[in-house]
Formats: structure tokens, sequence, C-alpha cells
């Protein structure tokens, strides 16, 4: 039992940290005994991460601590326990305590209450290729674990922090996000779901009415707006009873449906952002990614 809790009290103090593990079948990462192979074809890396007052930046977890020699926790097994978590109960750090029952059966092992947050992602995770390294597409292609992901590693208290003003977002995870997204060139039907289910927009020619005409506000409609846009519900419904399955949703979603292309008519041209090295201006939203598909 003293090991069981001992992991508990590990993985509440990384997770105050904001630690994590991101999993992929796309990319084996560089040998570092925070990397593992929890199953054939999965790779896993063990991440933490820090905000200040512009951006999460992620390290390797041996930047923070070194369980296999602070704490006496054999790092591998800790990782791949929390992993076996994450598949066996998701997010849910109530299942870390063991039941009666399971004391009595004899269910506890000495690798009971490792728990760090998954990102089970779909897409690779080459951090050489990402400008932030945060992990913003988990489990399928469409995010649908990313919310549960954030808060369970608390990026969602960061954005809680920072919510005085709009444009402080432009450097925090969801414009970190935003941005990664683009490099990596998402798919627009992925690209635009990934923005729904984070609760952030696009910004739409409805963000202008009401700002005043000038002053410091009046071009806050040019910055990535809380709250989903319009038209989710409606799209994951689109996707929901679409047609024809031969037909790929990205082509559809661009070029044939009709919310698809409202989507496209809505969405400003291109967004602002102050505190970047990009010039200031960004254009990857879902009409450019639509550029970018093929095969239709």
């Amino acid at each position: 039992m003293t090991q069981h809790y001992k992991n508990a009290l590990l993985s509440a103090i990384l997770k105050r940290q904001m630690c994590f593990i991101v999993c992929s079948s796309k990319f084996p990462g560089d040998p570092k005994f925070s990397n593992f192979e929890p199953e054939p074809g999965k790779y896993c890396e063990a991440k933490c991460s820090r905000g200040d007052d512009e951006e999460i930046k992620v390290h390797d977890l041996e930047d923070s601590a070194k369980p296999d020699t602070d704490w006496r926790i054999q790092v591998q097994d800790f990782l791949k326990a929390s992993y076996n978590h994450y598949k066996e109960h998701g997010f849910r750090t109530d299942q870390m305590l063991p039941s009666p029952d399971a004391l009595f059966d004899g269910k506890v092992t000495p690798n009971s209450g490792s728990y760090l947050p998954v990102c089970d992602s779909y897409f690779s995770y080459d951090i050489r290729k990402k400008i932030s390294g945060l992990p913003c597409v988990c489990g399928d292609k469409y995010g649908s674990e990313t919310v549960d992901f954030w808060k369970a590693t608390n990026f969602d208290s960061w954005i809680t922090d920072h919510s005085a003003d709009n444009r402080e977002y432009t450097t925090g995870p969801v414009f970190q996000c935003r941005s990664d997204m683009a490099v990596q060139r998402t798919p627009p039907v992925a690209f635009f779901l990934n923005m729904c289910n984070m609760d952030w927009r696009w910004p739409i020619k409805a963000d202008r009415i009401g700002l005043p005409d000038s002053g410091l506000h009046q071009y806050d409609y040019r910055y990535l707006q809380k709250g989903a846009d319009p038209l989710c519900e409606e799209f994951k419904r689109q996707i929901r009873i679409w047609p024809d399955p031969a037909v790929d949703l990205n082509c559809g979603m661009c070029f044939k449906n009709p919310v698809g292309q409202d989507i496209q008519e809505q969405q400003l041209d291109i967004i602002w952002n102050l505190f970047d090295d990009w010039g200031g201006h960004h254009d990857y939203n879902f009409d450019r990614a639509c550029d970018f598909v093929q095969g239709c």
C-alpha cells in the first residue's frame, strides 16, 4: 500500500506541474527515459509544461523530476501504469485509490495510483515540426478528447487565469494550437471541429457588430473569439448524416455542402496577433484549409 500512495502523491504533484503523456501511432520519439512504448506500434512521451504571461512551454519530464531517483519509482512502470489507467478509466481520477473490494481481492498492484493525463492523438506528435509542442488533438482526428485532456492537465486553468482581455488568448494554448494545426496543414473538417471542441472560433463577420468605430477595442473582432462557431452543431449534424461514404468528408464539406460553404463565407480572411514573429497576420481558416484538399 505504501508504494500505491506514493504513486498517487507523485501523480498529484506532476499534475500540478501540468505534466502529461502524449501518444501516437505515427512517430517514435527519441530515446529518453521518459519515452516508452506501452503496446506495439504505440509511441508515447512524457512531458511537462509551464505557463507564463504569454504562452505554455513544453519540456521533457526529466527536466521537472526524476521519479526513479527522487521517489524510488521505476519511471517506465509508472508511465505504463498511467497509460493503462487511461485505457481503463479515461480521465477519471476517482479510480486512483483502491476500492475495498479491490483490496479484499488482492487486485492492488505496486503500480496502482499511477496517473498522468494521456493524449492519445490520431495525428503524429513530432515536437520538432511544431511550434509549441502542445498536444492539441486528442482522441480521434476530430479531437473528441481534447477538452477532457486539457481539463485533466490544468491547461484549462491557464485559460481561466488569462480571461480578462480577449487578446491575451493570442499567445495562449488555444492560439498555440491553432498555429500548430496550421503548420501541419490539418485537414479542414478536423481543423474546424477541433476549434469547436476547444470552444473557440475563427472570427466571423457578425463579431464586428456592436464594437466601437474607434478606440482600443475597435478591432477586437480580428482576434480569435471565445465561444464555438454558431455553425458548429449543424456542421456536426451534417457529418453524422453524411449520405455518401464514398465521398471524402473534406471534399464534401468544402465544395458541396451548404453549411461548409456558409462557414467559408462568414469567416474573416485573416486574424491578428500582436505578440508573435509572423507579422501578426494568420490566414489558415476553414476556407484556406480547403485549398489544400486534393483528390476531389
